[in-house]
């Protein structure tokens, strides 16, 4: 993998939502020297996520995460913010 932007998004059962470096989890050195494998991980979900959905919005690449807690959460990967 050579694009240092390829990235994996999960999502779990207790609502939380990671966004994965692909490089870091593939390259042996870098993974070793990183303090953590993800790159941004989103808590405010209360219950399992259920999709995932990624976009752009403007300049921002954004993700869009469903829970079964009935909500809807828009992510900033730009800034890793809610």
């Amino acid at each position: 993998i050579s694009d240092e932007n390829s990235l994996l998004i999960s999502g779990s059962e207790d609502g939380c939502v990671r966004v994965w470096s692909l490089v870091l989890i593939f390259d042996d050195i870098l993974r070793e020297e990183a303090n953590r494998l993800y790159d941004h991980s989103f808590n405010e979900h209360t219950l399992r996520v259920t999709d995932i959905v990624c976009g752009y919005g403007g300049f921002n690449e954004i993700i869009v995460s469903a829970s079964e807690d009935r909500t809807c959460k828009v992510w900033s990967l730009t800034t890793g913010k809610l």
